[in-house]
């Protein structure tokens, strides 16, 4: 019998830091099914509020990480016409 392995602390720590992005993107993946399921401006509504939280700690965790790592390319987060974000490096401004 071979022995399950248990996650270790800091693999719970990494997860629990991951966990408010899992949650937010769960609730916009959930806000999607009613979308298809029921269209009306109620849930409409819903998912663009999913979206926003989702966009909101995108962008807290890209600012803590930002002020972590100096030096750090900054990046801006562009919004695509699907509620998922692509992440463009910008370019640093000539003097």
């Amino acid at each position: 019998m071979s022995e399950e392995a248990e996650p270790t602390s800091s693999d719970l720590e990494a997860i629990e830091a991951e966990w408010p992005l899992l949650a937010a993107e769960l609730s916009v993946v959930d806000a999607e099914c009613r979308l298809l399921a029921l269209p009306c401006e109620v849930t409409v509504r819903s998912h663009r509020r999913a979206v926003a939280r989702l966009n909101a700690v995108v962008r807290l965790r890209r600012e803590a990480r930002r002020k972590s790592v100096p030096g750090r390319v900054p990046v801006v987060a562009v919004r695509l016409r699907s509620p998922f974000l692509a992440v463009v490096p910008t370019t640093p401004a000539a003097a």
